[in-house]
């Protein structure tokens, strides 16, 4: 008896020490593979489409799902964040050698604030340390991002490569990991559809929604010739995650300035696209995004987005939400468990 005991915890003291090791080696290249986890697990339904196509041949399938997703999503999504970088970059520049001069843009600012509020001021000084405050911060945050082109392409390599095989293998990986776990197979399988629900509903209804309205803000103030369209739209994507507020604490303010600067036409145009086009979305293409996907409030998404920025840096942009939504999913699922456990 007392052998078979030191024989397991030799055993355990072995297996915890190989694992420590390999923590530190796939330390770099974890980022990498959680996200590859997430969209494949969105990726999912479309890569099995692709499978009928194409006539169960999956290792083609997966390789055609990830060039797709290269295609319409991540070469898009990275000249998005390259003109985002250029403006930022102008307009710090321009700011800092005084070839911009904010003191107009403020008078105008503050004729419009003090016919609603009187007591509506706001200091060019004050203007001038927030704009430096906020553009070091995303500069100190995006150079770290490009500070390694090796490992950032590296990550990127794995990332892809990752991808394809949870495509590919994906359902064999779910069942080793159910055959694994000590809890009955039945609500192994509901933990696995609560976390893919949970995928769904960050990524798909959240996410997808406040970039495709950060996107289409753009292009409005960018046609309406608004200094800056990518950098506008980056915080118009953000401001669509703030519950009962959305893209109109971003675009109404600037409908509201090419106004009060007799830009009627601009300011028009804008207004419609912005209620017509970008208003519309939320309402109309986050419920077919969620479909089934986990019901979370937009208000736990925004905070879990800052948060997570906060913590794990650029990846916790999607890494925050999602394992809120992982742990808000498990925490519904307790009572089942606890009901089962009890019978």
């Amino acid at each position: 008896m007392k052998k078979h005991i030191f024989e397991l915890a030799f055993y355990f003291l072995l297996v915890i020490s190989i694992g420590v090791f390999l923590f530190f080696i796939f330390k770099p290249f974890i980022g990498s593979i959680f996200l590859a986890v997430v969209f494949a697990s969105v990726l999912y339904p479309a890569y099995r489409y692709i499978t009928k196509l194409l006539q169960n041949r999956s290792t083609f399938s997966a390789i055609v799902t990830v060039v797709l997703f290269v295609l319409l999503i991540f070469i898009p999504l990275a000249i998005m964040l390259s003109l985002l970088l250029e403006e930022v970059l102008g307009m710090y520049s321009s700011i800092a050698s005084g070839d911009v001069s904010l003191q107009g843009y403020l008078h105008s600012i503050n004729a419009i604030g003090s016919s609603v509020i009187p007591a509506f001021d706001i200091k060019i000084a004050d203007v001038y340390n927030s704009i430096q405050s906020i553009f070091g911060w995303v500069l100190q945050n995006t150079s770290s991002i490009f500070s390694g082109l090796f490992s950032f392409g590296l990550n990127i390599f794995i990332f892809l490569m990752a991808l394809f095989y949870f495509l590919k293998d994906g359902p064999l990986y779910v069942q080793k990991l159910i055959k694994a776990s000590p809890l009955a197979d039945v609500h192994d399988v509901v933990i696995v559809e609560k976390i893919g629900n949970s995928f769904n509903s960050v990524i798909r209804g959240s996410l997808v929604t406040a970039i495709l309205q950060g996107i289409l803000a753009g292009v409005g103030f960018a046609v309406a010739g608004v200094g800056a369209p990518a950098l506008l739209g980056f915080v118009t994507m953000i401001a669509a995650l703030i519950p009962s507020v959305g893209t109109g604490v971003v675009m109404l303010p600037v409908v509201i300035y090419l106004l009060a600067t007799q830009a009627y036409i601009a300011g028009i145009l804008l207004f419609v696209w912005a209620v017509l086009v970008v208003g519309l979305v939320d309402n109309v293409l986050r419920p077919v995004l969620m479909h089934k996907g986990l019901q979370m409030h937009s208000g736990v998404v925004l905070l879990s987005v800052l948060g997570g920025v906060s913590f794990f840096g650029p990846i916790g942009l999607i890494a925050g939400p999602v394992l809120t939504s992982i742990f808000y999913a498990l925490v519904l699922l307790y009572p089942v468990l606890s009901n089962h456990t009890e019978s």
